[in-house]
C-alpha cells in the first residue's frame, strides 16, 4: 500500500470490518495500513521449548 492515510478503499474496508473499534482512529493523519511479509519467526515457549520457523517464499 502507499503512504496515503486512506490507503486502498478495499483494504481499508476489510480492515474496518474485522476491527470495528479502529474506526475512531483510521482517519487520523498518522494512521496507515501496511503489509508484512514474514520470512521467519521464533517462539520461546518456556524452558527447553524454543522453536524456529522458517517459511520459504516463492
Amino acid at each position: 500500500m502507499d503512504r496515503n492515510p486512506q490507503g486502498s478503499p478495499r483494504i481499508r474496508r476489510r480492515y474496518l470490518d474485522h476491527n470495528s473499534k479502529v474506526a475512531l482512529y483510521v482517519d487520523l493523519g498518522n494512521f496507515c495500513l501496511f503489509h508484512l511479509a514474514v520470512e521467519s519467526a521464533s517462539l520461546n515457549g518456556g524452558f527447553g521449548r524454543a522453536l524456529n520457523s522458517i517459511r520459504m517464499i516463492a
